[in-house]
């Protein structure tokens, strides 16, 4: 196959009328990955680096390559300008009252007062190794004021980024079409991030938060993928579109302007029909569910204080009801009713994450407790909330893990698998 499907890249997508299976039809990012102003293809200029955030609140880290590690100061950040290579391996710290990094070397020998962000970057061709794990690209450090601690950011060209994401989002012995459906979902997404962080000095997260990535791929079918797959995004009118994906839609996709804030409303990412294809999973259906409504109703009350959301006001709730769906069902907004008959509206991802909340003193969620989606009924009976008819995990906007790698096993090739999840995208060529 050419890269890039050939002639298909200047088509856009071959639409089918595909069959459904006998029954009706994990990646988890969470809310606050739409783009508003969207990325035009025109505005991309060749390949471009990805700062993806790899460890965060961090004390302690080690470093290590072949030879000797480059450490310079990064333009414009406060503390004195700096310009060293040291002999790895290398440990950096930030511990006790002093806010500056510093660096211990092999031999023990202390290099105190440095900048509050640095550069790591090995030799050419390279790799640094943290705490044992090799990364591509170059390393920044960036010492946080919230906290004795800080971040680690892996500078990473875009498709060496993308292997290291397919080898962790998808199980291995899937079909080489779903990796390639795949590659051009997620680097469409991350090309998005890009343009919506770019005043941030990160762009990504290497979690579910956006797309797990655990550093350099060793696995074919993963760097194969992007190989062959090289600057091909989705792209409707002209904009790039965010390529949101889930482990299992449970048969109906979620509309994107639903789940997330600052959403696109744009025909690819509204909710659709998706048939039976993600029914290997185990959580296409699942349910029952039940949770005690005083605790849950700390929960949410707890997500709201920390995400500055009204609901933080919520009392002992009375019941939760579903006050809007999308076009093929699923639900897009909850109403919750307290005992003081306050009323509290939450979006769909907003619901499950507030449901699933564990910060602060709450305890855990129990074991098989936790909602893998939004698309469930609910309702309250005493002091029960029953959750029933469970489909899905994730948000279940775009495309279905699950059910991309049932497609690609009966013979779809990845554009026609594009076409189904993002109906009225093209592919077309980036950079």
């Amino acid at each position: 196959m050419l890269l890039l499907f050939g002639a298909l890249v200047g088509l856009g997508l071959v639409v089918l009328a595909l069959p459904s299976c006998q029954s009706e039809a994990p990646t988890l990012p969470v809310p606050g990955r739409g783009v508003s102003a969207g990325l035009a293809l025109a505005q991309i200029k060749g390949e471009p680096t990805v700062r993806v955030r790899i460890k965060r609140h961090l004390r302690r880290v080690r470093i290590d390559t072949h030879g000797k590690v480059t450490i310079r100061s990064i333009p414009g950040t406060e503390g004195p300008r700096l310009h060293m290579q040291i002999p790895a391996p290398l440990r950096i710290d930030r511990l006790g009252p002093q806010d500056s990094l510093r660096i211990i070397t092999a031999s023990g020998t202390t290099k105190g007062q440095l900048p509050s962000s640095i550069e790591l970057v090995p030799k050419r061709s390279g790799r640094l190794r943290v705490n044992g794990a090799p990364y591509p690209g170059h390393m920044v450090i960036c010492a946080r004021t919230d906290t004795k601690t800080f971040d680690l950011i892996n500078h990473v060209l875009m498709e060496q980024y993308l292997s290291g994401v397919l080898q962790q989002e998808l199980y291995h012995h899937w079909q080489p079409q779903m990796f390639m459906a795949q590659a051009i979902a997620a680097r469409s997404f991350a090309l998005a991030e890009l343009a919506r962080h770019h005043n941030r000095r990160f762009d990504l997260e290497s979690t579910e938060a956006s797309q797990v990535y655990a550093g350099e791929a060793t696995h074919e079918r993963s760097i194969d993928a992007v190989i062959r797959t090289r600057g091909g995004v989705l792209a409707y009118r002209g904009q790039v579109v965010p390529g949101y994906y889930s482990s299992c839609a449970g048969g109906t996709g979620q509309d994107a302007a639903a789940a997330f804030p600052n959403g696109l409303d744009i025909p690819p990412l509204r909710g659709r029909y998706h048939g039976g294809w993600g029914s290997a999973s185990a959580y296409y259906r699942w349910g029952p569910i039940n949770r005690h409504r005083v605790t849950l109703s700390r929960r949410i009350a707890a997500w709201g204080r920390r995400m500055q959301h009204s609901v933080a006001s919520l009392d002992r709730f009375a019941s939760i009801t579903i006050e809007k769906r999308n076009a093929v069902n699923r639900p897009t907004v909850f109403l919750i009713t307290d005992e003081k008959k306050q009323h509290f509206r939450l979006g769909p991802e907003a619901f499950r994450f507030a449901c699933n909340y564990e910060g602060g003193s709450l305890p855990d969620v129990p074991d098989g407790a936790q909602l893998p989606s939004s698309h469930v009924n609910v309702r309250v009976v005493g002091d029960q909330v029953h959750f029933t008819g469970g489909h899905g995990f994730g948000h279940g906007v775009g495309l279905c893990q699950y059910g991309a790698q049932a497609m690609a096993a009966m013979g779809y090739d990845a554009p026609n698998i594009l076409a189904f999840y993002y109906p009225g995208a093209a592919i077309r060529q980036a950079y």
